[in-house]
């Protein structure tokens, strides 16, 4: 999806402007599963302009609700769930979510999909500030086959909370700027 590879290169109105325009109400592709509205939603938090983020992420957790009351058991749309949960600052809601999500397909039992709910969660984490929690996976997750790479840490607008951390700076070989600020 275009939008992505948009917001990755900070070009955030032409990913709202493709979102606009994407025929389906969700991504659905493997393990992924996000709703439209959750991914204009995140674009705005990215954005810094949280104001528009709210109703997008409210349309998503509405959405995200009902079919969780179909399917409680899709980690799918548990994990979905916790990205939206955390986008409405809804910090410990936002956990419990990625976190079933995460323990439902766990790295030991799908190699496949179980990393990227470990990636969710670690999403999750530096979303509502929990940049330890977040590295602890981070860590994991570079160090086995995942969809977790070096190059998406330093680009992807999810993880900037965590870039000043020197943890994170570490992990993403990156040496800390004589500012704390995050010079992306």
């Amino acid at each position: 999806m275009r939008s992505v590879l948009e917001n990755l290169d900070g070009r955030y109105e032409e990913s709202l402007r493709d979102l606009a325009r994407y025929p389906r109400d969700v991504v659905d592709q493997g393990p992924i599963y996000l709703p439209r509205s959750l991914l204009a939603g995140l674009t705005h938090v990215a954005m810094n302009d949280r104001a528009p983020a709210h109703p997008q992420c409210e349309a998503a957790r509405g959405m995200l609700e009902k079919e969780i009351a179909r399917e409680p058991r899709d980690a799918r749309k548990r994990a979905a769930m916790g990205l939206t949960l955390a986008c409405l600052g809804r910090r410990e809601e936002a956990i419990r979510e990625a976190r079933l999500a995460a323990d439902s397909v766990p790295v030991t039992r799908d190699a496949i999909d179980g990393p990227y709910y470990q990636e969710n969660l670690a999403r999750v984490y530096a979303a509502v500030g929990e940049a330890d929690a977040a590295c602890d996976i981070l860590e994991k997750q570079l160090a086995i086959p995942s969809g977790t790479v070096v190059s998406i840490l330093r680009l992807d607008p999810a993880w900037a909370p965590l870039r000043t951390f020197p943890r994170v700076r570490t992990l993403i070989g990156q040496s800390l700027p004589a500012k704390t600020s995050d010079a992306r």
